[in-house]
């Protein structure tokens, strides 16, 4: 077996190499360095970072989606929890999220039969339309754009009930990436979900309104046409849309659709929340490989 040659202090190797003992060299390497690292400049500590700030314990989650999770949960979506206690996410049924959800999901459901049996009673019934042609197209087109939400609505209620032992793993993963790679894939996303959490509210608030006070005149048409074709509210209580019944049927249809809105809203924003978290765990993975390269080429 070969010896190890190591080279000599001389720089200009004059002197040739110089032949060490195998048990010397070994005992060498398994010395430790008894140099403590300084915290501040790990290599996978990003620019600007602190390493305080990139060893996450747990429930890193929790804070920059509280916004969107509120939001989710006042919808009857509302996403898993996270249990300190086992480091996971799960869905609790029995709290007020667990509950919430479990009350839309049969909400939806039976206002998806109401429309259907509805829009096939409106389509049976044939009788003659009073409105003029544009009107008529106002209707028609928000029967289809509401009736689309209600099913995608009715298929997202159903996607939390039965499948959220999936999302719970998603999460519970994100949290074990973050604290095993010291990666903070969070930057940025609390922001993110209040301008969503913002504009979902402020659009509501503006529907309402508009909704109470018959102006714009092309959403009263919508809703009657929706209170009549999928609600099966009654012509006469719509036909004089300035009386308290009229508006107040106007208002109940709004919240109704505002609703589905939402619930489809919800998890589009969820989406893009994932796809937020992958990115920066992808730019965050990138800048610690390059700090470990420049760092190796270095030593």
């Amino acid at each position: 077996m070969a010896r190890p040659h190591v080279a000599n202090d001389d720089p200009d190797q004059r002197w040739g190499t110089t032949v060490l003992d195998p048990a010397s060299v070994e005992a060498e390497c398994d010395t430790g360095s008894t140099t403590a690292p300084d915290p501040r400049t790990e290599w996978w500590a990003a620019p600007g970072e602190e390493v305080e700030d990139v060893v996450l314990k747990g429930g890193i989650l929790e804070r920059p989606l509280l916004p969107l999770n509120v939001f989710m949960s006042v919808m009857g979506v509302g996403p898993p929890s996270y249990h300190p206690e086992s480091k996971t996410y799960r869905m609790r049924w029995l709290s007020p999220s667990g509950v919430a959800t479990l009350t839309a999901a049969a909400a939806v459901i039976v206002l998806t039969v109401v429309a259907a049996l509805g829009l096939v009673w409106h389509l049976l019934a044939g009788g003659e339309d009073q409105d003029s042609r544009p009107v008529r197209s106002l209707k028609t087109i928000g029967v289809l754009i509401v009736g689309g939400y209600q099913v995608n609505a009715l298929v997202q209620v159903l996607n939390t009930a039965l499948a959220a032992s999936r999302h719970a793993q998603l999460l519970t993963a994100w949290t074990s990436l973050a604290a095993q790679h010291h990666i903070n894939p969070t930057q940025g996303l609390r922001l993110k979900c209040l301008v969503n959490v913002a504009f979902m509210t402020a659009f509501i608030a503006a529907m309402l309104t508009s909704a109470s006070l018959g102006r714009p005149r092309f959403v009263a048409h919508v809703l009657e046409g929706l209170a009549e074709r999928l609600y099966l509210v009654p012509r006469y209580m719509l036909d004089d849309s300035s009386s308290s019944t009229a508006k107040a049927a106007h208002v109940c249809v709004c919240c109704v659709a505002l609703h589905h809105f939402a619930i489809n809203k919800s998890y589009l924003f969820a989406f893009t929340t994932h796809c937020h978290l992958l990115q920066a765990a992808l730019k965050a993975w990138n800048t610690h490989l390059n700090r470990a390269l420049d760092s190796e080429c270095r030593t």
